[in-house]
Order: C-alpha cells, then structure tokens, then sequence
C-alpha cells in the first residue's frame, strides 16, 4: 500500500476506534430528516452498520486486510470498501407506475430505480440543494467529490442510499421466497437491518418479517423458536456478519422474534411445546400473497395497484 494509502487506511482505523455508537446513531437520525425534508422522499430506513449490533468495524476491516492483495489499481477500491459511511433506503413517490414486469433472479429494476430517483429529484433541484447544503453541514461529502479525499482531508463522510419507488415499497411483503432477493437486491437489507427513521413507518419491514415467516414454516415444516431463527440467520445474504459479530445475532433476532409474536397474536402461527407451525389462517394469508405476487409476474406491478391491503 502506498504512503497515502496507509495514512488514509489509519485515518479509517482511528474513526473506529474512537466512534461513540450513540453520537453515531444520533447523527443517522439527523441526516435522515434531512432527506425526508425532501418532497418527495415519504420514508427511511437506515439499512447495514450501525442497525445490527454495537459492533467494533475494526474486526471486519482486519479480515479484509489479511485477504487483501496489493496492488496499485486496486488502493483506491479497496479503502472505499472500508471507509466510514452511512447507508439509507429511500422510499419515493412515482408518477409513472408500470407495468415492470419481472422475471425470477432478474434485477434490472435496481438500476431503473436509481435512474427514476435521479430523475424525480432533479424536478425538485432547489429543494434537494437546500438538503445538500444541510448535509455538508453535517459533515457528508458531495457524492460527487472524491470521497476519499473528503474523508482524509475534511473528515466528511459519505452516504449510500438504496431507492425504492412507493408502489413497488407497498407490495414487497409478498416477495417472500428465499431467493427474492435477486429480484430486489433491497430485500437483502430488510432481512438484516431496516430501521425506520425520521418517523418513518415499520409497517412495511415487519409486514415482510411476518410473511417471510409464513412461508418458511409452509416450506420447512414446524419449527422451534431456535431452529426457526437459525434458518433466518443461514439463509442471510449477509451471514457472514453474524459469524464476523456473533452478538448481531441478538439485535437482528429480536426483530424476527417480535414479527413472530405478532403473527401468534393474529392466529396465524401457532405455538405448542416450543414449536410452531401455522394455522389455517396463517395458511390462507400466505397465500393471498403469493397469489399477489404471480400477478406481478404475470402482468407487472401497474396490475396490482388497486389489490386491496393484505398485509
């Protein structure tokens, strides 16, 4: 790594170090508001660190520097994959609804959505520079800037953002089968973290919790508490975190154990001897959501906007 590399590389070293997680926390919530201020931002969810777990980042970035492998054209890469940031899911209003239609393990959306953000916020420039200039404040970085220089020189971090258009953010909870995620790579942060913000709604993330339990115990049969959890934890895109920081495994539980419970106290899970399976209403709520979810594949999201509210 070259003498800049190091200093940079340190730099990252000592924020963590040094991070107070409360201040840390505190600061997403601020930076949250900020883009909520924006008209046409309705909800956010901070989504990866801090939301699983008091953690120390220093643990992590230890084990990427012992895979790592110098190489001059890849310095840069590798200390933005380290650097300090923060990570927000956006929901947005949509004018143009559909029809996207989607096929299994195809996520072309991701991209379209990002270009659809960019290009619903540009119909709001003053607004959304007024929010910049908020967020300089706050010390974040343009995201046009060299993010590395900002951060080594003016201590700014940066923010990634994952958006997500409201219609298609009000039928996710019937993306429950485990590989759904390729769809929507989204659904990769809701099964980790997904922390509503700035007096954002959980309607929806727990919404997804619940079905994604239903059909786990249609697919898998009855479970224990432990054994129902475990699977949560394998199937995880970000598995690798729980082995990385074991204790993530209490923050992310509870949110899986407190969509459980709801679903006991709706009846559509039922509980005897620490084992649960479903009820034949849990069975028929699944499957109004599946049936939600072939129609999307079938005709696209346009098709579905008037589906009356299942979750």
């Amino acid at each position: 790594m070259s003498s800049w590399g190091r200093e940079v590389f340190l730099k990252i070293d000592n924020f963590y170090e040094s991070l107070n997680f409360s201040a840390h926390l505190n600061r997403s919530e601020s930076i949250a508001r900020i883009l909520k201020s924006v008209p046409i931002i309705t909800e956010v969810y901070g989504i990866g660190f801090p939301y699983y777990g008091q953690v120390d980042p220093r643990h992590r970035i230890c084990l990427s520097l012992e895979d790592y492998k110098p190489a001059p054209e890849r310095e840069k890469e590798f200390l933005m994959h380290l650097m300090p940031d923060f990570d927000f899911l956006l929901v947005f209003t949509f004018a143009e609804r559909g029809p996207w239609v989607i096929h299994a393990e195809n996520d072309y959306l991701d991209p379209r959505m990002m270009e659809s953000f960019i290009h619903r916020i540009s119909l709001y420039h003053r607004q959304w520079k007024e929010s910049l200039i908020k967020l300089d404040q706050e010390g974040i970085a343009d995201r046009d800037a060299d993010l590395l220089e900002e951060f080594s020189k003016h201590d700014k971090l940066h923010i990634d953002f994952v958006p997500v258009p409201d219609h298609i953010w009000k039928i996710m909870p019937c993306f429950v089968e485990i590989m759904d995620f390729k769809i929507f790579r989204f659904i990769r942060d809701l099964m980790l973290t997904g922390e509503p913000l700035a007096d954002s709604s959980s309607r929806i993330p727990v919404a997804f919790r619940k079905n994604f339990i239903l059909n786990l115990l249609a697919r898998w049969g009855p479970k224990t508490q432990k054994e129902l959890l475990d699977i949560i934890f394998k199937i995880q895109p970000h598995a690798f975190i729980f082995e990385v920081y074991p204790q993530a495994r209490d923050v992310v539980g509870k949110r899986w154990l407190a969509a459980l419970n709801m679903t006991i106290r709706e009846k559509k899970i039922i509980e005897a001897n620490d084992v649960y399976q479903l009820t034949e209403s849990g069975e028929k709520s699944l499957d109004e959501i599946l049936a939600v979810r072939r129609k999307i594949f079938d005709k696209g999201f346009e098709e579905v906007a008037t589906t009356p509210q299942i979750f």
